[in-house]
């Protein structure tokens, strides 16, 4: 009988506590800081103002597709002026996990956690992202397209969630 009250007790209080449902995405929780997406960098003695052109810290080494847990990443190298760069650089996004590790093992200092981790798409070929959707321009509004704009609302949509909700 004992028993039966006590179940009865346990019903009644999770009746009566308010839900915790979020209404995504008009209401985001709060994320940790981490990693983000690997993005490539940009080597800011590079940019030229006027062209637009860059070359990135990457020398495509290969240690971040070589240590990646889930074999995502692809890369082959050219010669640009003396200096190897990337020549292939693509990512499988629908694969990969956020783990960070190819942006730790880089030497070169090639590769910075991105902000953003909304990738979700309908189509998986559009998941598998090249050198162009990987370049890390944020830092640089010189080199600015509408991609850049747009990620920087998102990255300040994202911000403005996360502080509404702490």
């Amino acid at each position: 009988m004992i028993g039966l009250f006590k179940g009865l007790a346990l019903t009644l209080r999770t009746y009566l506590t308010p839900a915790v449902t979020v209404q995504y995405p008009e209401e985001r929780l709060p994320i940790p800081e981490r990693q983000g997406f690997p993005n490539l960098k940009i080597d800011p003695e590079s940019i030229d103002t006027q062209t637009r052109e860059f070359r990135y810290n990457c020398n495509a080494c290969g240690l971040c597709a070589k240590n990646c847990p889930n074999q995502v990443i692809t890369v082959t190298r050219k010669d640009i002026d003396g200096r190897k760069q990337p020549d292939v650089y693509e990512i499988d996004v629908g694969g990969c996990m956020f783990c960070g590790i190819c942006i730790e093992v880089c030497p070169f200092d090639g590769l910075v956690g991105s902000p953003l981790y909304e990738m979700a798409h309908p189509d998986n070929k559009a998941l598998i992202y090249d050198k162009d959707m990987l370049t890390y321009r944020l830092e640089y509004p010189v080199l600015w397209g509408e991609k850049e704009r747009k990620w920087q609302r998102k990255i300040k949509e994202l911000r403005y969630y996360s502080k509404r909700l702490k």
